[in-house]
């Protein structure tokens, strides 16, 4: 399918002897053979495959804007962590819903290579505005078949179109995400004020290019306070607080919430 744009010779395959395709689709290529692989990582955030997305993306637009190893890193890991927050606030109402990680994992590609764009605070608000209304994908599908695979290359192919896009100057619906009917309400997010907590204040760790993509969320809702809560509704009831089995995280925290029951 990519081969009738083979003139166009911006990004290297990983798998087929050093080949080369325009940038998204070799970004989507090499996606598909790195989860057929089984070569991804998971995020315990929400068990999505982030870091097969950000990788593939970026290191194909660095090989058209000429970016260094330590610009792609630095891409990776904002895309990573915008991806991993968005996918949180959607764990466990996406699964719930039937969607697979794939919806979230677009936003690793989109921040990543808008990222070695150079986007502006605009062009990336755009950039993630387009790829909240670009991807699909159901985890029964992915559960059962290679569509699994089939979503990987769409993310990844998907958030470099979103991010050249938002480069030429198209323009989506910016608050796409928290408004009613929108990204989160239709994929059953939750608990919106996570996305955005510490993000872009220097708490923790913190780079150079996080104030493009952090400043989207600057006008993302926020119901209540406090720190960081399991949201695994399995597991409430009233009163309890302590250490318990998270199922979406996949692991033991200490939680504050006292709608928590321990186990």
């Amino acid at each position: 399918m990519p081969e009738s744009a083979e003139a166009r010779s911006e990004a290297t395959l990983w798998f087929d002897g050093g080949r080369r395709l325009p940038i998204a689709d070799a970004a989507r290529v090499n996606a598909v053979m790195s989860d057929a692989a089984a070569s991804d990582d998971s995020d315990l955030r929400s068990i999505a495959h982030i870091g097969t997305i950000v990788s593939t993306s970026s290191i194909a637009m660095a090989e058209q804007t000429g970016a260094d190893g330590r610009d792609v890193l630095a891409a990776m890991v904002l895309g990573y962590e915008i991806a991993g927050r968005i996918d949180e606030a959607l764990t466990p109402g996406r699964s719930e819903r039937g969607f697979h990680g794939s919806i979230a994992t677009i936003f690793g590609g989109a921040v990543a290579a808008g990222t070695l764009l150079k986007l502006t605070q605009g062009q990336m608000t755009q950039a993630i505005a387009l790829a909240a209304t670009s991807i699909g994908g159901l985890m029964v599908a992915a559960n059962t078949s290679v569509a699994r695979e089939y979503h990987a290359g769409l993310s990844a192919m998907l958030g470099i179109h979103a991010a050249l896009a938002a480069h030429k100057g198209l323009v989506a619906e910016e608050n796409v995400l928290e408004m009613p009917r929108g990204f989160f309400s239709a994929y059953g997010g939750d608990h919106l004020e996570d996305v955005t907590k510490d993000l872009g204040t220097g708490v923790g760790h913190h780079h150079e290019h996080g104030d493009q993509a952090g400043a989207r969320w600057s006008s993302a809702p926020r119901r209540g306070g406090g720190g960081r809560q399991c949201r695994d509704r399995r597991t409430r009831r009233p009163g309890g607080r302590g250490r318990h089995q998270c199922s979406h995280r996949r692991s033991t925290v200490h939680c504050p919430d006292p709608g928590i029951r321990p186990t």
